[in-house]
């Protein structure tokens, strides 16, 4: 035999339905405000649906409990859906307005800052980057060419030490009688180096004539 339940306490029980679903609205601002925050992509929003709506649940079920000895009654579950309609007919745009606005405004201001600080950083550190390379590049190019030289010095020193440790004596020079000149070729100079008897007479009339 079902139970006759007071239009008052019904009607109360109505509103106390009305403000769970209005609190519900709150609670699923929350997510509303972190996909907002956040990207999180569809299946992690799907993921997130599914838990609300199953702790919606729970909380029904509690509050059917309590109020309702556990009968599941009608008006309870209209009260509770349309405090949550009225939530986002009515405070639910003006928090999700205030909302995008405070996050638009603190992504601004970190823009700003980024620019501020951030960017002249980067833009010294790459500065220095690219400097440090060239002079890098220029002290490894000139390391090189100085190592090329010496090593081309050395090379051409070498060569010449060798070419004069392994030099081939001249076949005159490796003669035993290199030291000593032929007697003819004596003989030759001692003729060149005196004068002639008739050049001598020659020489000596010339002399007498003149005189």
């Amino acid at each position: 035999m079902e139970l006759l339940v007071p239009v008052g306490f019904e009607f109360e029980t109505f509103l106390y339905a009305l403000l769970l679903g209005f609190a519900l609205g709150l609670v699923y601002e929350v997510f509303r405000i972190l996909r907002m925050v956040l990207p999180w992509g569809s299946v992690l929003v799907a993921i997130q649906d599914i838990l609300y709506w199953i702790g919606a649940g729970a909380v029904t079920f509690l509050f059917f409990m309590r109020f309702t000895s556990g009968m599941i009654r009608g008006y309870v579950l209209l009260g509770e859906g349309l405090g949550l309609l009225l939530y986002f007919l009515t405070l639910g745009r003006l928090i999700h307005a205030l909302t995008a606005a405070i996050i638009d405004l603190v992504a601004r201001f970190l823009r700003l800052l980024y620019r501020l600080f951030i960017v002249p950083v980067r833009k010294f550190f790459g500065f220095l980057g690219r400097k440090s390379g060239k002079i890098y590049k220029k002290a490894v190019s000139g390391a090189k060419r100085a190592a090329n030289k010496h090593n081309f010095h050395l090379k051409d020193k070498r060569i010449v030490l060798y070419n004069l440790l392994k030099r081939p004596k001249k076949p005159e020079d490796s003669s035993p009688s290199a030291g000593r000149s032929h007697p003819s070729r004596r003989r030759q100079r001692a003729a060149a180096a005196k004068p002639a008897p008739a050049k001598k007479a020659r020489k000596s009339h010339e002399k007498s004539q003149e005189r």
